[in-house]
C-alpha cells in the first residue's frame, strides 16, 4: 500500500492530500510469483545501463573478476527482473550479457 502525501496542483497555490492507494500490479497477468532471489548490490563494479557504452564494458572487466558465468547470470536476472518496469535498460542488460558471452 502506497502511503498518502501533499501535493500542490499545477497553476494553483492550492496544496490537496493524496489518499492511500494500492500499487498497481505491472507483471503479466496470469503469470506466478517471481522466482530470482533478491540480489546483492555492488557486485558489477559500478555499472548502470544508463552508462556510455565504454563505462560499461570497463565495469563488466572489472566484475570478470568473480567469474563470466556470475556476472553473465547476474546480467540475465536483471534483465528478466526489470523487462516490464524498465524495457529500454533491460534490452541494455542482455545486449551487454551478450557481449560478455561473446567476447570474454
Amino acid at each position: 500500500m502506497r502511503s498518502g502525501y501533499m501535493r500542490k496542483l499545477p497553476h494553483s497555490h492550492q496544496i490537496i492530500y493524496v489518499s492511500p492507494t494500492r500499487v498497481r500490479n505491472t507483471g503479466a497477468e496470469g503469470k506466478g510469483p517471481k522466482l530470482i532471489g533478491p540480489l546483492k548490490k555492488g557486485k558489477l563494479r559500478g555499472y548502470s545501463p544508463f552508462a556510455s557504452l565504454f563505462k560499461r564494458h570497463q565495469s563488466l572487466i572489472k566484475a570478470l573478476h568473480d567469474g563470466k558465468v556470475a556476472v553473465m547470470r547476474r546480467l540475465r536476472a536483471i534483465a528478466t527482473l526489470t523487462k516490464r518496469t524498465i524495457p529500454r535498460a533491460s534490452r541494455v542488460y542482455m545486449r551487454n550479457r551478450n557481449w560478455v558471452e561473446k567476447y570474454h
